[in-house]
């Protein structure tokens, strides 16, 4: 049976169930107020949800991954997240670059380049701007991918913001009186998944950004909605944030505080620059002196709105749309039209609900806290589409409406368009309308009436875990996606084999063909053919608990035939996952985060629930708190030595600077800090690479770190590779290589550290070449077609200490230098002359 299939009908038929006798989701107002404590959203969320079904699609699954991002990084107080610490510490990094030992990765992008065939698609879009005169050009933001660009109306596309820290992107300006100074709003407004670091400016086109005077240096946990361009004075900008209104006069150097409360949306008259409007997430405002003072508006909403979103058109400057969610269930509140300047409204319509799912309206609630977008036509002030789920349009002003994109079709009878939609834009030629969504870019020139994916080029997939199989390691690449389901790379093709949100994976490692794969809090299905068909196998386990919102699933060292799965229990299966279980009975009902089987010895096994580690020697009949010895801070990882079962690594969220990483060599009895001068950023998970001095490759927030037992403390590890949330590593023994799953900007590999540093020999100036490399114990040095005099050789460690060195001033072609008393390791050799000098990295030891 195809059970894609049937997930799609599932999740249709969860939203036909109506809500009665609903309380407004206040657990929204708070998760979106970056002040409220993270526990005290928590607490209102399940208030709401502890007498309602589970729908994953009414707010539900939004309100899950914020959570799983946002809890181990705020464990144990629930204060959020101090996002001024994480800019300083990517500026510490960039400092440090230049001190720290080389970084000899080499990161390369696997992809995808472009969405996944079989229904798959890229990532999550929040907003779209265009160039002021060139219609192929313009740019969008993802919420945790960055700032992309294209040329070419869409049909490729090329990320601006790499370079950058872990940011997301929710709103755009592109200067029209200069289109090389582009301004963007950094962080996630809609959803809150990523971090912001203010309002940054780049003056060459996207190639470099500044921060501006709208920093979280001075701006500390603001959420910013949407920046804005004054239309006759290019150097005045007004952003509209969580803690009101700001502007700049000056191009962005300096901000002044105009309003103190949220605001959601921001948006001039067109035309006339001195009449502004704002809304908040329940209120309209109007400015009728430039944005200096701003008046409220008085209006009957029909029902409590909890989100409004604007529109207005050049074609009538006198409208105003205010396109209302409703508070108590997030589904349509109503299309209200002012066409007096926002002196009054009318209600033009409330039904039928176009925040929902069905292609006619006819099921309640939806999610406008989270997906709301309007764009009014600039040529026609009485066509208006609307975004929630789905895309409708009316050509009356509101006063009825027809659907003209659906999330799954329609049966066939509407154009599909992935759902969710985040922004509606006319692009410059006024009659092209563009949508972001959660699986990407659409566009339709035709009025809504047929869209085409204008995702090429945009590697945006948050990925949560990734799985590659070492005997098939290009063609079984598995990975789970936010939003866009469970994706299977073979070569450079990707595919998505399941629907939904993707989450924890696993390939067979004796049989390719056979892989697991899981939607949220722990539904995991068996594929025996590669994906083409698929069985549910943990339903047993979930009617009596609830995993995590990805739920760990880890093979047997030895058999994988036998599976164990994290709930709030550990749960094992002996035949595939056809039956499950119960290996413990844990007091605390908290969900597991993490777990490690030994491979040495598979009665080991080590279990992790926030900041509490478990462990047992019997395969489960008995189980040790190891939690002593340890900070108080979220585990997001656990790693086992290969050989020595009592040998185990943990991996620390949070920002508690030198609290990172911690080692224990006595099956966690006692532990040892070995943070060193990692950054102050979460670390989220770790890898071992097999027949090395202990190699072991942290992923974090920002980047990959590295450390073995030839080094002294942790090196950077990441050239190459985009700075961004990095959820998942894996190590392909059998070709020497490293994979990142990351958050916003889908699959890397590299050459595990030790090849990287063979591999990484400058190009040759003196004409020198060395071998062999890996070093076993004598180095050799051959200068080819030149004779050196007055040369210095030394050779250094990979921290920079000198270990040998030489000078000689007569004549040589070739020299020697003893290793044999000397470590396994990297290490450098230097050939200075008087003329030119050259350095090459060499391995002294095994390379693997």
């Amino acid at each position: 049976m195809n059970l894609k299939k049937i997930f799609l009908s599932l999740l249709a038929g969860f939203c036909l169930w109506g809500i009665t006798n609903v309380t407004a989701q206040q657990w929204v107002e708070k998760m979106q107020d970056p002040n409220v404590n993270f526990y005290e959203v928590q607490k209102s969320f399940h208030e709401y949800w502890k007498d309602r079904p589970m729908e994953r699609s009414k707010g539900y699954k939004q309100f899950k991954r914020w959570e799983y991002f946002m809890q181990p990084r705020v464990f144990p107080t629930g204060n959020r997240i101090d996002k001024a610490s994480l800019w300083k510490s990517y500026q510490e990094i960039k400092r440090n670059k230049s001190t720290q030992a080389l970084d000899i990765a080499n990161w390369q992008f696997m992809g995808p380049t472009n969405p996944p065939s079989n229904g798959g698609d890229a990532g999550r879009i929040n907003c779209i701007a265009f160039h002021p005169t060139n219609a192929n050009i313009m740019y969008v933001g993802a919420p945790s991918g960055g700032l992309w660009k294209t040329v070419d109306g869409g049909s490729s596309w090329f990320s601006l913001t790499d370079h950058l820290p872990v940011i997301g992107v929710s709103s755009i300006v592109v200067d029209y009186n200069n289109p090389q100074n582009v301004y963007i709003a950094t962080g996630d407004g809609d959803a809150n998944d990523t971090y912001s670091i203010g309002v940054l400016k780049s003056t060459d086109g996207g190639q470099t950004w500044n921060t501006t005077g709208l920093s979280l240096n001075v701006t500390e946990n603001r959420t910013i909605n949407k920046i804005i361009q004054h239309p006759t004075d290019p150097n005045t900008l007004f952003a509209a944030t969580s803690y009101g209104i700001f502007k700049t006069t000056d191009g962005g150097a300096t901000w002044v505080k105009k309003t103190f409360s949220y605001v959601r949306d921001l948006i001039f008259k067109p035309g006339n620059p001195s009449v502004m409007y704002y809304t908040s997430n329940s209120a309209f405002y109007k400015s009728v002196n430039g944005g200096n003072t701003f008046q409220f508006v008085t209006i009957s909403f029909n029902t409590s709105p909890n989100r409004i979103q604007m529109g207005v058109s050049e074609a009538n400057p006198s409208y105003v749309y205010l396109l209302c969610g409703k508070s108590a269930d997030n589904g349509y509140g109503g299309l209200y039209l002012s066409t007096d300047e926002g002196a009054t409204f009318n209600l033009r319509s409330s039904t039928p609900n176009l925040m929902g799912w069905q292609v006619n309206g006819s099921d309640a609630g939806g999610q406008s806290w989270y997906d709301l977008a309007i764009a009014v036509d600039p040529m026609n002030a009485n066509n208006v589409y609307i975004g929630g789920v789905n895309i409708w349009k009316s050509t009356n002003g509101g006063s009825s409406w027809g659907i003209c994109a659906h999330w799954t079709g329609g049966n066939g009878n509407v154009p599909y368009v992935h759902a969710d939609i985040h922004a509606l834009a006319f692009a410059t030629n006024k009659t092209t309308l563009y949508a972001g969504s959660d699986g990407g870019v659409y566009v339709t020139a035709n009025a809504g009436g047929s869209w085409t994916m204008k995702s090429n080029g945009l590697s945006v997939a948050q990925m949560y875990k990734i799985s590659c199989a070492n005997t098939a390691p290009y063609t079984r690449i598995l990975s789970g996606w936010q939003d866009n389901g469970s994706n299977l790379a073979n070569t450079s093709t990707w595919s998505q084999v399941f629907g939904g949100d993707g989450m924890d994976c696993l390939v067979n490692y004796n049989n390719y063909n056979v892989f697991y794969i899981s939607t949220p809090n722990g539904s995991f299905y068996r594929s025996n053919n590669s994906g083409q068909n698929f069985t549910s196998i943990t339903s047993s386990i979930t009617q009596s608990e609830e995993g995590n919102w990805v739920t760990p699933i880890k093979f047997h060292p030895t058999n994988p035939a036998i599976l164990y799965a994290g709930y709030v229990n550990l749960w094992k299966s002996i035949n595939s996952g056809d039956s499950w279980s119960k290996i413990s009975n844990f007091a605390s009902t908290d969900q597991i985060i993490a777990l490690a089987v030994a491979p040495s010895d598979v009665n080991r096994i080590y279990v992790a629930k926030n900041n509490e580690l478990e462990v047992t020697t019997d395969g489960g009949t008995t189980w040790t708190d190891r939690t002593v010895g340890l900070p108080s801070l979220a585990i997001t990882d656990v790693m086992v030595h290969p050989t020595n079962p009592n040998k185990v690594w943990i991996t620390l969220s949070g920002y508690t600077d030198g609290s990172k990483v911690f080692l224990s060599n006595d099956g966690g009895a006692t532990w040892t800090n070995i943070s060193g001068t990692l950054p102050n950023i979460p670390t989220n998970c770790i890898v071992y690479e097999k027949n090395s001095a202990d190699g072991i490759y942290l992923g974090t927030d920002v980047g990959v770190y590295y450390k073995d037992n030839n080094l002294t403390d942790w090196v950077p590890f990441m050239n190459g590779l985009p700075n961004v949330v990095v959820n998942d590593l894996e190590i392909i023994s059998q070709i020497n290589e490293i994979r990142a799953g990351t958050y916003g900007r889908g699959l890397w590999k590299c050459p595990t550290y030790g090849v990287s540093a063979v591999n990484d020999i400058q190009k040759p100036t003196l004409k020198m070449e060395i071998f062999p490399n890996p070093v076993q114990n004598q180095l050799n040095l051959n200068f080819y077609e030149m004779v050196l005099e007055d040369a210095a050789i030394q050779v250094l460690d990979v921290q920079g200490k000198s270990i040998f060195s030489d000078k000689i001033s007569t004549g040589f072609q070739s020299y020697s230098v003893d290793m044999s008393n000397q470590s396994d390791g990297t290490y450098i050799v230097n050939v200075i002359t008087k003329s030119n000098s050259q350095s090459i990295k060499f391995i002294k030891g095994n390379s693997k």
